[in-house]
Parts: C-alpha cells; sequence; structure tokens
C-alpha cells in the first residue's frame, strides 16, 4: 500500500501508543488522543507502580527477617510520603518516555475525551480544546477499567480500587482484599510486607481461581506463612463505619462474619472500557462479555475500524496489547499480519 493512510488511536496505553509508533514508523499520518495520561493503567495505576510498591516491601521485608543470616538492623521506619514520591517518579520517566516516543516517531498527540460521530469522524474535547478528526481507519485502544461490586463502590477512601492501593497516605493496620485473584495477592502479600495484617476474602474453594493447582497450593503455603488469611468461599455484603474502625459483614461457609479492619481494597477484577465512546455510531456494539469483536487482523465488523489491547478480548494484559497494536499497524500499513494467541505469557508478582 502507497498511499498514506490517516488514522486516529483512541488510548495511549501500551496497545494504543505501541500502535502510534509503529504506524509513524511506517509512514502513516497518526494522531493519538489520550483523556487521563500517558502510557494507560499499566504503567500509571498498574503493573509498574505496582511492582514498585512490591519491589519496596520485599526489601522492608528482607532487613526485617535478616537477623536469621546474623544481619541486625535497627530502627528501620518506612516513610510512606517518601515511598510513594519514589513511586511516582518512576511513573513520571516512563510517562515522559512514551509522550517522547510518540513526538520522536511524529506522531500527533492530542489530550482529550473522544467521541466516535461515525466510521472516519472523531470529535475529541476537553483538554488541548475542542475540535473534530478525519480518518480514514480508526483504532480502539482504550482498555479496562476496576469493576464495582454492590455495596462497595470504589471512592478510593473508604474503599480502594488497585488504584488506590498503589497511592497511600499511610500503612492500614488491618487491611481487608476483597477478591483473591493475582491482584488481590500481588497487592494483598505487598501490604502484609509493608505492615499490615491482611485478609483476603475469596469466592471460590481456592486462590488463584483459574491457575493450576499444584500452583496455588505453594502460593495458600506462603500466605499462611506470612500471616495472611485466606478465607474461601466467602463473599463481601456490605460494610460500615464504627468510630474509626470499618466493619465488614461477609457470607462464610459457617454462616455471616464481621470483621473488623481499617482500610478495604476491591480488586474483583476489571471490563472492558467503552464508556461514551459512541461505538454505536459506527455501526459497532460489544458482545456480552464487553468486548469488541475482532478477526485476527485486529479488525471489528466495521473494516475500518480496529480494537486492541483490553478491549479486545481476554488476556488483558500489556503485552499482548502491544503485540495487538503492532499487527494493526502492520494491517493498516498493507502488510499481510495476523495475531496469534497459541502462547500468551504471563508473570504473577507473588511470594514466590
Amino acid at each position: 500500500m502507497s498511499t498514506k493512510r490517516k488514522v486516529v488511536i483512541i488510548g495511549a496505553g501500551p496497545a494504543g501508543y505501541v500502535c502510534g509508533i509503529r504506524l509513524a514508523q511506517l509512514g502513516q499520518d497518526v494522531t493519538v488522543v489520550e483523556k487521563q495520561y500517558w502510557g494507560g493503567t499499566c504503567l500509571n495505576v498498574g503493573c509498574i507502580p505496582s511492582k514498585a510498591l512490591i519491589a519496596a516491601g520485599t526489601l522492608l521485608d528482607k532487613i526485617k527477617h535478616a537477623d536469621v543470616m546474623g544481619i541486625t538492623a535497627k530502627d528501620v521506619d518506612l516513610d510512606v510520603a517518601k515511598l510513594v514520591e519514589w513511586k511516582t517518579s518512576i511513573v513520571g520517566r516512563l510517562t515522559g518516555g512514551v509522550h517522547g516516543l510518540l513526538k520522536k516517531y511524529g506522531a500527533k498527540t492530542v489530550m482529550g475525551t473522544a467521541k466516535i460521530i461515525d466510521k472516519n469522524t472523531v470529535q475529541i474535547t476537553g483538554g488541548d480544546g475542542d475540535q473534530t478528526l478525519k480518518a480514514d481507519d480508526i483504532v480502539i485502544a482504550t482498555g479496562s477499567e476496576p469493576i464495582n461490586i454492590p455495596g462497595f463502590t470504589c471512592d478510593e477512601k473508604d474503599v480502594w480500587s488497585s488504584t488506590g492501593a498503589l497511592a497511600p497516605t499511610s500503612i492500614p493496620a488491618h487491611l481487608v482484599v476483597i477478591g483473591g485473584g493475582y491482584i488481590g495477592l500481588e497487592l494483598g502479600m505487598m501490604y502484609s510486607k509493608l505492615g499490615a495484617k491482611v485478609t483476603v476474602l475469596e469466592g471460590t474453594p481456592g486462590a488463584l481461581p483459574g491457575q493450576e493447582r499444584d500452583c496455588v497450593k505453594v502460593i495458600e503455603r506462603s500466605l499462611k506463612k506470612m500471616g495472611i488469611k485466606l478465607m474461601t468461599e466467602t463473599f463481601a455484603q456490605s460494610w460500615e463505619k464504627k468510630g474509626k474502625k470499618t466493619i465488614v459483614t461477609a457470607k462464610t461457609k459457617k454462616g455471616e462474619e464481621k470483621i473488623e479492619c481499617d482500610q478495604i481494597l476491591s480488586t474483583v477484577g476489571r471490563r472492558p472500557y467503552t464508556g461514551d465512546l459512541g461505538i454505536e455510531n459506527a455501526g459497532l456494539a460489544v458482545n456480552y462479555q464487553g468486548f469488541l469483536e475482532v478477526d485476527k487482523q485486529m479488525r471489528t465488523s466495521v473494516p475500518n475500524i480496529y480494537a486492541v489491547g483490553d478491549i479486545a478480548g481476554q488476556p488483558m494484559l500489556a503485552h499482548k496489547g502491544s503485540h495487538e497494536g503492532l499487527v494493526a499497524a502492520a494491517v493498516i500499513s498493507g502488510k499481510n499480519e495476523e495475531y496469534d494467541a497459541r502462547c500468551v505469557p504471563a508473570v504473577i508478582f507473588t511470594s514466590p
């Protein structure tokens, strides 16, 4: 294909910005629109900041238990504000790098909220100013958002999502984690190492639902060794404030139980985000799971509209989204590329 394509990408997470960089490298006229922060969930409030805090927690835990090696550390203290400042500095360097790379390769960037008007038109409001963009192709890379369960809306004060948990002002004395999947256990173990008492409520018979039981058993033994209480087949029903404490009411195998804590963290999963994107204006609709269905070339049912990343289906992983972005960029540029999902690597950052 020799004709330059005009492409609008909605979302600058790992799927969107990688797609944008590759399109620019391939000589296309590309504009990347982002409404909140460059780098998306992973770089800002997901995998990068969580791994930074996990690293800090692991270091603090090693120092506390170094006496078995004959090393005694006195007056070890945790400055939470400084910890968060350090984490934020790491995020800032990486997100600034993303924006810089897009500009380096000639992609245009726009801050604002995008809405699809038709299959060739995207309207931008707020941010850098209202404008209308015309496109030969549109790439939807809007990512996902945390799921709220009834009675536990994440306000990032009394009830954290992973976003709130990665920007604490203090370490809670007792943290109740709703959901024993990989996000809940990664953050639960992290907070345990940072000094919190942790209780995990999981609705299925074991931790990490969907993972191989041989692996899960190792994690469950580690949770017990760390002093983390795992309550399986347990469902959070409601919560209330009682003075400075929070009381969580849970339905367990033995009946109703009330758990006193200082903070709630809800990690019951994420759902694809379409919001007020206006996909219906282009003749698109999500499936029963909320995803936009795509073919092996990342095309939706509208041939000039592509979907990549979390919005395009499971697994919701940054590197999977980035690869989909590369495929979409190649296809838009006239190459015969396909996404092969036979093997997608994944890592869970628990201990072990």
